[in-house]
C-alpha cells in the first residue's frame, strides 16, 4: 500500500498530479531506499524502482532538486516555484519543518509577478540562496530558518547570479547591467562590503572567490576577466581571453590554491588556464563533442582535474601540459582509470564494458588485451602515487598472474593485433554425437605477431590445462593442427583460441555439441579432504578442522553411497609432498566424474604477500618453509579429466590483518566468537589480506584462463574464518553441512549463494565467503 503524504498548507499549492515518469534518481546514504522524482512528486521506492512505499505530492514543476543530510536521516527539498523549502524524515517521509520565505509571492505565479529562480548553495549546503527579480533570500538549512539580515534586501537591477565564498563568510551577487554590477556581502551582518566595477558594455556572467577569500574574479561575456584584491578593493589584473566563434560568455572559473593561476570555461566549451601575474595563457583544451563541464586545481597547484560531458575525468600536468590519466566513473562503485601509455586499472564490471577499435574499425574486446594492459602498478606510478608498498604489491600480483598463465612479457610489442582462430571443420560436425570423441581441425593466423600458445575448452574447462600448449618454438604466424577430444555426456560448449606473443587472444566462437551415448556411462564422485588442527608448533593448534573434514566425508558418503571415493589427510599426514601426490589419483578420473576438494586449517601470508595454507610442519613466521602455496593447491584441479570440479577452503586465519581490521576483530563480542578468536599478527604498514593472490583475483579478470573449477573460500576482506564452540565446526563448514542436511540436492550456484548468506548471518557480517573462480557455463549438482 502506498503511503501518500500531502503538504498541509495548501493555500498556495497546486495538488495536480501528472503521469509518474521516473526521471532523476537519488539514493539515501543508508542505501535502503531510492527516491525517484517525476514532474510533480517524490516517489520513495525499493532498489528496483517498481515498489513504491511513499509519495510526497503537492508540488508543481519539480526539477528533482533534493539532497540528504550527511547521516541520511533527513531529506531536504529545495524551493520550487511555490517559494518554500522543506525537510523530511527520510524513513517515515513525514515533514520535519518548512522554511517559509518572507515576502515570497503567493497565488498563481504563472500570471506574472516575482518568481524564485534556481537555488544556490554554499559548499557544505548549509546555506541556500534564492533569487526573484531584484530580491534574494538566504536560508539556514541546518536550523531551517530564513536569515533575517537578508529579509528586506533589494538591488537596483535584476539579479543574474550569486556565489558564496569557500568559507561562506562572503556572498557576491551579480546584476545584468550597472556601473557596479557585482556586490560583495558579509553573510553574518547582511551588509554590502564592496561594490566592484566592470565595463558597462559587458555583462558579468560568472564570479568566484579565491580559496583564502582574498581575491575575487569577475568574468564577462567577451572573455574578459577582472581580478580584484578584496583587501584593498583594487583591480590587480585584467585578462582578455581569446575565444572561438559564437557567443563567448565565460560560464565557469576558479583560482588555483596559491592564487597564481585562474581557469575559465567559455560557452564554446573552450577551457583555458591563465597566469594571473603574466596574464598569459598556460594551458588550453578544446575537444569537439567532449566539452569541459567543470575543473579543479590539485592542492599542490601542479595539476588540474577536468570533468567532461563524456563522463570522463582527466588529470593534466600543468608543467608538461600532458594528460597524466583518464578516469571513467561508471557509477558509485565501478570505475576505469587509464594512463596515456594505454595501461589501465578497472573494477571487474567496468573492464567487461571496455573495447578497442582499430583503424580499420575492428572491435577488440577487453579479454584480448587485458593480459597486457591491465596494469594497476603502472597506473599508480603514472598518476604519481608515492605508496611504493602498494605499487610493489600490485606489480607482484600482475606477475603472479602472468606466471600462472605461462606468458613471457619480454615478447610484448607496442601496438596490438588480434589473431584469428577457429575450427576448420566446424560445418561438418553434427550437433548430436553418439561417439565419445570428436575430431577438431584447428586453424590459426596472425598477420603481425608470432603465435605463442593455443588451447581448447569444454564447458569452460581447459582441455590442456590453464596454460594451454606452447607453440612459440615453431616461430610462425600460422598454425594448423587436428585434435581429438573426449566429450562429456550431455551438452558440450567447445571453444578454441590462440594467443600471440603480445598476449592478445583471438576471439572464441563456441561450437555446441550434445553427446548422447548408446549406453550412458557411470560418473563417480571423488572427495579429497585435508584437515589440520594439530601442528608441530602447538601454539597454533585449532579445535575443529579435522572434525570439519570428517563431517563432510560422512555426509557426502550418505549422499552418494557407494558412488564416491574418499581420500583424507589429517594432521601429521598433511605435508606438501602428500598433498601434491594426490594429483596422481585425480589424473585417473573421467570427463564425467565429479571432484570435490575441501581444506580446513590455517591460511597465512608470506612477506611477499603470497598466500599459503598450513601443513603440519609449516613455519608460521616464514610460511615458504613447508607451507602449501595456494597455486600448488589449486593445481590439483588443473589438467585432470574430470570437468565438474569444486574446491572448498575453510582457512581459520590469514596471518596478517591490517590495524583497522584487527581493531574490528578485537572488538568482536565473545558471545559471537565464543571466546575463540583467530590468531592475527599486527604489523602496521602491511597490506594485510591484500596480498598478491587476493589482489590478482580482485584486479584481474581470469578471462577463462583458469582450471574451470568452482573455488569457494571461507572469507574475504579481512580473511579471518571463525570457529564456534556452539557449532563444533568452522562457521563456513558448518553452513555447508547445514545445507546438506536441509537440501536433498543442490547445485554449485545454490550452494555458493546460500552458504555465503548463512555465514554472514551467523557472524553478523564479520565473515564473508567469496568465490575465487566460478564456472558460469556448467552448473552441476554437488550432491
Amino acid at each position: 500500500m502506498i503511503k501518500q503524504i500531502n503538504i498541509k498548507d495548501t493555500s498556495f499549492l497546486s495538488n495536480e498530479s501528472g503521469e509518474w515518469e521516473f526521471l532523476p534518481i537519488m539514493q539515501n546514504p543508508n542505501r535502503k531506499l531510492i527516491y525517484n522524482i517525476n514532474q510533480n512528486d517524490i516517489l520513495v521506492t525499493d532498489s528496483s524502482g517498481k515498489k513504491i512505499f511513499a509519495a510526497i505530492t503537492g508540488h508543481t514543476d519539480m526539477e528533482g532538486l533534493l539532497y540528504f543530510s550527511p547521516k541520511g536521516d533527513t531529506l531536504y527539498l529545495e524551493p520550487d516555484e511555490r517559494m518554500f523549502a522543506t525537510a523530511w524524515d527520510s524513513k517515515t517521509m513525514q515533514m520535519k519543518k518548512t522554511i517559509p520565505f518572507a515576502g515570497a509571492p503567493r497565488g498563481n505565479v504563472h500570471k506574472g509577478g516575482d518568481r524564485w529562480k534556481t537555488a544556490i548553495y554554499n559548499n557544505d549546503r548549509s546555506l541556500i540562496l534564492g533569487m526573484a527579480d531584484d530580491r534574494f533570500y538566504v536560508g539556514d538549512m541546518k536550523r531551517l530558518i530564513q536569515l533575517p539580515q537578508f529579509r528586506d534586501t533589494r538591488l537596483p537591477q535584476e539579479i543574474r547570479d550569486a556565489f558564496f565564498s569557500p568559507d561562506s563568510r562572503l556572498l557576491i551577487t551579480l546584476m545584468y547591467n550597472d556601473d557596479l554590477p557585482a556586490w560583495v556581502w558579509d553573510v553574518q551582518s547582511g551588509k554590502v562590503v564592496f561594490k566592484l566595477p566592470f565595463d558597462i558594455e559587458e555583462r558579468v556572467t560568472h564570479a568566484c572567490f579565491s580559496l583564502d577569500n582574498k581575491l575575487v574574479a569577475l568574468f564577462g561575456d567577451d572573455g574578459h576577466i577582472s581580478i580584484f584584491d578584496l583587501g584593498g578593493n583594487t583591480l590587480i589584473a585584467s585578462i582578455v581571453s581569446s575565444v572561438g566563434d559564437g557567443i563567448p560568455d565565460i560560464i565557469g572559473g576558479q583560482f588555483s590554491p596559491d592564487n597564481k593561476m585562474i581557469f575559465a570555461i567559455d560557452a564554446n566549451a573552450v577551457f583555458k588556464v591563465y597566469g594571473i601575474q603574466s596574464k598569459k595563457e598556460i594551458y588550453s583544451l578544446r575537444e569537439p563533442g567532449n566539452y569541459v563541464r567543470g575543473a579543479i586545481f590539485t592542492p599542490d597547484n601542479k595539476s588540474i582535474l577536468l570533468s567532461t560531458t563524456a563522463s570522463l575525468i582527466k588529470k593534466v600536468d600543468l608543467d608538461t601540459k600532458k594528460i597524466q590519466y583518464h578516469f571513467f566513473p561508471l557509477d558509485s562503485t565501478e570505475y576505469f582509470t587509464q594512463v596515456p601509455a594505454g595501461y589501465y586499472q578497472a573494477s571487474p564490471d567496468a573492464a567487461r564494458l571496455l573495447h578497442y577499435v582499430t583503424k580499420d574499425l575492428k572491435v577488440i574486446t577487453f579479454e584480448q588485451l587485458d593480459v597486457k594492459y591491465n596494469r594497476p602498478d603502472k597506473v599508480l606510478e603514472g598518476i604519481g602515487s608515492t605508496d611504493k608498498n602498494l605499487i610493489n604489491a600490485y606489480r607482484k600480483a600482475y606477475f603472479k598472474r602472468i606466471k600462472k598463465l605461462g606468458i613471457d612479457t619480454a615478447s610484448f610489442r607496442d601496438g596490438y593485433n588480434v589473431p584469428d582462430c577457429d575450427f576448420g571443420n566446424r560445418d561438418t560436425i553434427e550437433y548430436e554425437q553418439r561417439k565419445e570423441r570428436v575430431t577438431l581441425s584447428i586453424r590459426a593466423y596472425d598477420s603481425a605477431y608470432i603465435l605463442d600458445r593455443f588451447n581448447i575448452w569444454v564447458n569452460d574447462v581447459p582441455v590442456f590445462g590453464q596454460r594451454g600448449i606452447n607453440i612459440r618454438r615453431r616461430n610462425t604466424n600460422s598454425f594448423d593442427t587436428t585434435v581429438s577430444i573426449r566429450l562429456s555426456q550431455g551438452e558440450n560448449r567447445i571453444e578454441t583460441s590462440v594467443t600471440n606473443i603480445n598476449g592478445t587472444e583471438s576471439y572464441r566462437m563456441p561450437l555446441q555439441v550434445k553427446y548422447i551415448p548408446d549406453i550412458p556411462g557411470k560418473s563417480v564422485a571423488h572427495f579429497i579432504g585435508i584437515g589440520i588442527d594439530q601442528f608441530s608448533d602447538s601454539k597454533y593448534n585449532l579445535q575443529y578442522s579435522t572434525k570439519d573434514i570428517r563431517d563432510l566425508s560422512f555426509h557426502l558418503k550418505d549422499k552418494y553411497g557407494s558412488n564416491i571415493i574418499i581420500d583424507t589427510l589429517f594432521n601429521r599426514d598433511v605435508t606438501l609432498e602428500n598433498i601434491i601426490s594426490l594429483k596422481q589419483k585425480l589424473i585417473q578420473t573421467t570427463e564425467d566424474d565429479k571432484v570435490i576438494i575441501a581444506y580446513s586449517g590455517h591460511g597465512m601470508l608470506s612477506k611477499e604477500y603470497n598466500y599459503y595454507l598450513s601443513t603440519f610442519a609449516v613455519n608460521f613466521d616464514n610460511p615458504e618453509e613447508k607451507g602449501l602455496p595456494y597455486d600448488e593447491f589449486e593445481n590439483l584441479l588443473d589438467s585432470i579429466p574430470a570437468r565438474q570440479k569444486l574446491m572448498l577452503i575453510d582457512a581459520c586465519h590469514s596471518g596478517e590483518v591490517d590495524k583497522e581490521d584487527l581493531v574490528t576483530l578485537n572488538a568482536t563480542p565473545d558471545s559471537l566468537i565464543k571466546g575463540l578468536k583467530p590468531v592475527a599478527y599486527n604489523k602496521e604498514g602491511n597490506l594485510g589480506l591484500k596480498n598478491s593472490f587476493d589482489l590478482m583475483q580482485s584486479l584481474f579478470e581470469n578471462v577463462g584462463k583458469n582450471t574451470g573449477a568452482n573455488i569457494i573460500s571461507a572469507a574475504a576482506g579481512t580473511q579471518f574464518a571463525l570457529e564456534r564452540n556452539d557449532l563444533k565446526n568452522g562457521v563456513f563448514t558448518y553452513c555447508i553441512l547445514e545445507a546438506m542436511q536441509k537440501n536433498t540436492t543442490m547445485d554449485v550456484s545454490d550452494l555458493r549463494k546460500k552458504v555465503a548468506e548463512r555465514v554472514s548471518e551467523l557472524t553478523k557480517g564479520l565473515q564473508q565467503p567469496t568465490s575465487r573462480n566460478e564456472n558460469k557455463t556448467k552448473d552441476w549438482k554437488v550432491w
